[in-house]
Formats: structure tokens, C-alpha cells, sequence
């Protein structure tokens, strides 16, 4: 079966186009370029250095302090914030465990707390409300009015209903 001309041409542009998008970022113009691993390769290296992910959200203003920091210092933010997180665990003293050995029996590490000192708050002592008396009993509900007679009832019972509410209204 044969294909039309503009099928072709819309076969070639696939093509092209699934090209461009696998194909790896080029070096920038007089720039040396190191080959950066995938993202696979990259996970398998972190792991074998023993380096684990670990995401949290700071405040805009100390991520600019820390990429300005590391450019200072070489660039390896990784580096730089390991190191200033040890510097402020070990200036609080707080304990950092150390790493486990092979075959060691799992325990629970305690956890490190920071210690900190309160000021002594003076006591007020609260005012004493004076007991008020016991309040006097109530008197008891009253009932509800009697039920009128209806359409149903005989002509006895109604009369009998009758005398009940007058007897209650005098």
C-alpha cells in the first residue's frame, strides 16, 4: 500500500521530533561539558556513596544564602548544607548516633532533645469566689391541660371530659 505525499512528510516530522526529544542536552557554546549521568545512574551513585534523599521546604531568603554560600565555596550545595547541619547539631549538643556496624542488635536510639532554660514565672494566686447558698427547691411542673373530647368518643366520656376542664378552670 502506498502512502500518500503528505502522510510521508508527517511520518518524517514524527521522526525528527521523537529524535529532538531523546536526544541529550548539547554543550553550551565554549563551555567544557561533563558528562552528567542519567537519573538512574545518578540514584545508583548516591546510594553507593550512602547519600539518601531527604526534601524539606525552607524560607526563600536562607535558600539564597545557602546557593550564594556554596557558590562561594565551590558550588557543591549537598556539601555545604551536610556540613552546617553537623556544625549546628553538634553546637546545640545534640548527640548524632553513630553509624551502626554489621551484625550490632537493633535498639531504639533515644531521641536528641534541645535543652532549654525558662525563666521562673511568679505564682498569682487565684481569687477565692465566696460559695453562694443552695438554691431554694423548685416547685413541681404542672401537668398538662386535659384532652378535649373528640368527634369518636361516646357521649359519656365526652360529658365526663367536660366536667374535668371545667372543674380546672374554677
Amino acid at each position: 500500500m502506498s502512502m500518500k505525499k503528505t502522510d510521508i512528510e508527517k511520518h518524517k516530522a514524527t521522526k525528527l521530533r521523537e529524535g529532538v526529544q531523546k536526544a541529550p542536552v548539547p554543550a553550551r557554546f565554549g563551555v567544557v561539558s561533563t558528562a552528567v549521568p542519567d537519573r538512574r545512574e545518578q540514584r545508583r551513585l548516591d546510594h553507593a556513596a550512602g547519600l539518601v534523599p531527604f526534601a524539606c521546604k525552607l524560607k526563600d531568603e536562607l535558600v539564597q544564602r545557602l546557593r550564594a554560600l556554596a557558590e562561594q565555596e565551590g558550588g557543591d550545595l549537598n556539601a555545604l548544607t551536610e556540613r552546617l547541619i553537623r556544625a549546628g547539631l553538634s553546637a546545640e549538643g545534640v548527640r548524632v548516633p553513630a553509624a551502626k556496624k554489621a551484625g550490632a542488635a537493633k535498639t531504639a536510639a533515644p531521641k536528641p532533645v534541645a535543652v532549654k532554660t525558662v525563666a521562673a514565672k511568679p505564682v498569682v494566686k487565684a481569687a477565692v469566689k465566696p460559695v453562694k447558698p443552695a438554691a431554694a427547691p423548685k416547685a413541681p411542673a404542672k401537668k398538662a391541660p386535659a384532652k378535649k373530647a373528640s368527634a369518636t368518643q361516646p357521649v359519656a366520656v365526652k360529658k365526663a371530659v367536660a366536667k374535668k376542664v371545667a372543674a380546672k378552670k374554677a
